[in-house]
């Protein structure tokens, strides 16, 4: 049996970095208005601060997605995009990850090692006027931190 980071993994991964640290969160009631692509988003509230979730399903188009409305004053915000490597978006969606054979995966610009070890960093965003705009690659996710 071969211990790997699989890419279910990573999606997993993704979303556990709103609660790390023994953190907790409420799910916000948000709107998104997606013209022309396939787009989810979801948006927890914590005592970090707000964390939006952004998955860019299509494979062909990027979403440059607005984040407005905050319930507080935000003086920073910053990304982490989970990112698998492939010459095309679809061949991104079906990469079966660095130790089984495909291409590597990423978030936060790093793999996650086999003993679990993650060393990924967020990019900084710009807050101007209580909105943080971000565009998402086709196939890629993006975890937005605003505080």
């Amino acid at each position: 049996v071969v211990k790997a980071v699989q890419p279910l993994y990573y999606g997993l991964f993704f979303f556990s970095q709103m609660f790390r640290e023994d953190r907790r969160g409420v799910l916000l009631e948000s709107t998104l208005t997606a013209s022309g692509v396939a787009l989810t988003a979801w948006a927890v509230g914590s005592d970090s601060g707000t964390y939006v979730a952004l998955n860019n399903k299509d494979t062909t188009n990027a979403a440059t997605v607005t984040i407005t409305g905050f319930p507080f004053f935000a003086r920073t915000a910053a990304v982490m995009t989970l990112v698998s490597s492939g010459g095309t978006p679809s061949e991104q969606l079906g990469n079966l990850g660095i130790y089984n054979g495909g291409s590597a995966i990423t978030l936060g610009g790093q793999a996650v090692a086999l003993d679990g070890r993650w060393h990924g960093i967020p990019s900084e965003l710009a807050v101007s006027n209580r909105s943080v705009t971000v565009t998402v690659a086709p196939a890629t996710a993006a975890l937005i931190l605003i505080r």
